[in-house]
């Protein structure tokens, strides 16, 4: 048989990982039966026990009927939401009864069988409204992917009118059979590491917050759940240096180069591939500090993560995400038009796109990392002596002033030769500092044309956004607020009747 759903063949392989068959044609009812059930037992999660005066509140799973405001909630890797929990609970039962019944025809599928799964779905001479229909083998299938904790997954948070709303969604690439047994295993590995910490949760107001396992079911899951996506590549390449199992960590991760990845959830189906470059920064171990690092990046105009500017920072996770996936010149164009600082972390992302998607010499690089280092470094000094009887907030403020200065004159820039002339001259007699000779190939090849003018432009100022060692050893920068994981919840849905 022909399987090429990615849907349906993830179905397939989680089946055959967790039964220990080694191929699609030796799997049984009862191995279908097994795999259903296990979603099932993982459905929801609850508290243990008394949680009264407790800091931390622990968690199981459970398939027992709960609702939010008690603390209970549909686990974060069934592809459903609060509201219709109970349509995909049914649907799970009724895959279940019917593999103990004798077999139909055709079985007809909800969304409670496959998020995937739309409205008209009837294809005969005419695309008309109806349930799609299949074989028993296939929802069975679909059921399983749509409720198995066996892959990656995380409620995908945005932050609309003072609350938290949230959509269950999971990654799945499109590989075939074969690859994808080698992917599960190794997804495996990395959430049995984690799971029993990930069940911890906070109290709010004497009410149980959902656990951490909500932001990501793997390891060095990412503070935004924008960046998920990418994330779990980042902990696929730190598991294999951990564990020692490199090669066949960096076997799953050469699997996924340039391969169609979807980002399912009950109302998201986003197609992309991941760059070979970005694999590269994850075999390396680098990719997970990278991410982490643009949590703690500081947009000019915004200060601090905090309530308050939480709406301007989802966008510029949403960008700082498309760039990582698509790693091309629009998209670090469009990361760029968000105005930050970065953590020094960055250096190695921005090395790695220059030298290898712009196929621009390494030595020229480095000369535009020294001028662009000395530049923030200026800032920092023109902030510090506007600000000397200030304190931190007056001195960020300062010195994010005279970034935008120096950037607006390197946008303005109408050649090369300009350039360099507005943001050297600009940033020395401020800061009455000289550009290092490390920057002097880098300003030659600007201002002869050797260099493009975007391309100079963008060099200069993502380098310059990198904040400089010696501001950081002299005034180290606060921690971005950690933002509570949850909020009350406006509604949610009982699934009891579903499961009685």
């Amino acid at each position: 048989m022909n399987i090429t759903h990615p849907y349906i063949k993830y179905g397939i392989a989680v089946t055959l990982v967790n039964s220990g068959n080694s191929e699609y044609s030796l799997i049984t009812k009862d191995n279908l039966r097994d795999e259903i059930e296990r979603g099932i037992n993982h459905f929801r999660v609850k508290p243990i026990g008394n949680y009264e005066d407790k800091l931390e509140v622990q968690f199981n799973f459970t398939n027992e009927p709960g609702v939010a405001k008690n603390g209970s909630y549909l686990s974060p890797f069934v592809l459903s939401t609060d509201k219709e929990a109970r349509n995909a609970f049914s649907a799970v039962l009724s895959t279940l009864k019917a593999l103990d019944e004798k077999p139909k025809k055709s079985y007809s599928l909800t969304k409670g069988h496959a998020p995937v799964i739309g409205e008209f779905g009837n294809f005969g001479e005419t695309i008309s409204r109806g349930k799609p229909k299949t074989d028993l083998n296939t929802a069975a299938y679909c059921t399983i992917t749509t409720s198995t904790p066996s892959k990656p997954s995380m409620a995908f948070k945005t932050f609309i009118k003072r609350t938290y709303k949230r959509e269950n969604i999971t990654i799945i690439p499109d590989l075939e059979i074969p690859e994808l047994i080698d992917f599960i295993n190794l997804f495996n590995k990395l959430k049995d590491s984690v799971t029993q910490k990930l069940m911890e949760g906070k109290l709010l107001e004497g009410r149980p917050m959902r656990p951490k396992i909500f932001d990501g079911n793997f390891p060095n899951a990412p503070r935004s759940s924008a960046l998920g996506s990418v994330a779990l590549l980042g902990a696929i390449g730190n598991w294999g240096k951990e564990a020692k199992k490199i090669d066949w960590a960096k076997r799953v991760l050469d699997s996924l180069v340039s391969r169609p990845i979807y980002l399912i959830g009950n109302k998201t189906f986003e197609t992309f591939t991941y760059n070979h470059y970005i694999i590269n920064l994850a075999k390396e171990g680098k990719l997970s500090s990278i991410i982490d690092s643009i949590y703690y990046a500081i947009l000019y105009n915004q200060g601090y993560r905090n309530r308050s500017t939480i709406i301007e920072y989802q966008k510029f996770d949403l960008f700082a995400s498309r760039f990582l996936q698509l790693f091309n010149r629009p998209a670090l164009k469009d990361f760029l038009a968000f105005r930050a600082e970065y953590p020094n972390q960055l250096e190695s992302l921005f090395k790695t796109y220059f030298i290898n998607m712009e196929k621009i010499n390494e030595k020229t690089v480095q000369s535009a990392r020294a001028l662009g280092k000395w530049l923030n470094y200026a800032a920092y000094l023109v902030a510090k002596s506007e600000t000397a009887d200030k304190g931190k907030d007056e001195l960020r403020n300062a010195k994010a002033k005279t970034l935008i200065e120096i950037e607006s004159s390197i946008f303005s820039a109408r050649s090369g030769d300009a350039l360099i002339f507005q943001a050297v001259t600009r940033a020395g007699r401020h800061s009455k500092s000289d550009a290092p000779s490390e920057a002097e190939l880098f300003m030659t090849q600007t201002a002869t044309g050797e260099i493009s003018l975007d391309t100079a432009k963008h060099l200069l100022i993502a380098f310059s956004r990198v904040m400089n060692k010696i501001e950081r050893k002299e005034n180290p920068p606060e921690i971005a607020v950690e933002l509570e994981n949850d909020e009350p919840e406006t509604s949610s849905e009982d699934i009891s009747d579903a499961q009685e």
